[in-house]
């Protein structure tokens, strides 16, 4: 059996240009003849076409997507909220927001 990266060689070129079916077929026969699974095979043809790594990818720092004053504001409603998910937390914040500003005189505005 061939390298994996011998196999992704051979097929890149015909995998980019070739159709749904084919490139089903192409999946089929990398799975079948050469034991790559087909997800693996799709990651490894698409990263051939486009010049990628085929290592995973390092996470990057990035910046914080909140400032400070907000963190703090999160930070002080989300164990109020019973710890929800972020999903639930932020269609539920304006609510939570108005009920702290009634109940407590929390200010949510400070920036």
């Amino acid at each position: 059996m061939r390298s994996r990266a011998d196999i992704t060689k051979r097929y890149d070129r015909e995998y980019a240009k070739a159709s749904k079916l084919v490139r089903g077929l192409i999946l089929d026969e990398g799975h079948g003849r050469h034991g790559l699974a087909p997800a693996n095979a799709r990651r490894r043809l698409s990263m051939a076409r486009t010049g990628g790594d085929h290592t995973a990818s390092q996470s990057q720092p990035g910046s914080h997507r909140y400032g400070y004053d907000r963190l703090k504001v999160l930070q002080h409603v989300w164990p109020i909220s019973g710890e929800m998910c972020g999903k639930y937390l932020a269609a539920a914040m304006p609510d939570l927001l108005d009920s702290l500003e009634a109940h407590h005189g929390f200010d949510s505005t400070a920036d």
